[in-house]
């Protein structure tokens, strides 16, 4: 039986697709608090223990910011200015206040 991993501990396990996977713990987000935890998958074992460690290697090195994945509100007011920009007038409205509000 396997056993959970710790926190801040990456695992890899062999699943019935074939596939070696695994969750890189890189800490939390300074932005949302959330974990950090990129999931990899591989072929080999060996391919999988590779791109760990370069995944590691990049989050030391600042390339990658928060595992690619943006706070919410940052995504709704991008959303509201790009994307419902083009509705109707009260249409927006409604959606910018359910944005604000919620």
């Amino acid at each position: 039986m396997s056993r959970r991993a710790e926190y801040g501990e990456t695992r890899m396990t062999l699943r019935a697709d074939g596939l070696w996977h695994a969750y890189v713990s890189l800490g939390n987000d300074p932005i949302t608090g959330e974990r950090v935890r990129p999931h990899l998958t591989s072929k080999t074992k060996a391919g999988l223990r590779d791109r760990i460690t370069q995944v590691k290697r990049d989050h030391e090195m600042g390339k990658l910011e928060n595992g690619g994945s943006i706070p919410t509100e940052h995504w709704l007011r991008y959303w509201l200015g790009i994307i419902a920009a083009n509705q109707r007038a009260s249409t927006y409205a409604r959606k910018e206040w359910a944005v604000v509000n919620w």
